[in-house]
């Protein structure tokens, strides 16, 4: 979703290579009037452009993506295509307003590794259609 890109440095002093900077991708246009594919699209749009600005600025660090629920699903989407060292998926839906999801091509392309966390009590994945 929203937020404005920033940064914020971990906790230590001066300036490493295992600094954290937190950011997050914005969507800029107004979002009111759009339908949830097209939001959808402007998530990863704006994602892999701030992806892209962090690989300019800061070349030879590591990218790790975290997603909750559906973004989790957005942030493999984007691993697909982009440089990223790890994905953390943090509940990745395996049930849809259908009923359980048959298979995930979000995961299909990623090239990196895949953290997934699972709740014991969650409503939308489960450890086993995950695996």
């Amino acid at each position: 979703g929203g937020g404005s890109g920033g940064g914020g440095k971990a906790a230590g002093s001066g300036s490493t290579s295992s600094d954290v900077f937190a950011t997050a991708a914005a969507v800029t246009t107004d979002t009111s009037c759009m339908t949830a594919p097209t939001y959808v699209n402007a998530v990863l749009q704006a994602t892999r452009c701030k992806v892209k600005k962090l690989h300019e600025s800061h070349p030879h660090r590591p990218i790790v993506l975290l997603g909750w629920s559906v973004s989790a699903l957005l942030a493999c989407e984007i691993a697909q295509t982009e440089k990223i060292a790890c994905v953390v998926c943090l509940g990745l839906p395996t049930y849809g307003l259908d009923g359980p999801v048959e298979s995930c091509t979000s995961l299909e392309g990623v090239k990196c590794p895949v953290f997934f966390v699972v709740g014991a009590h969650s409503r939308m994945s489960s450890v086993v259609a995950v695996q």
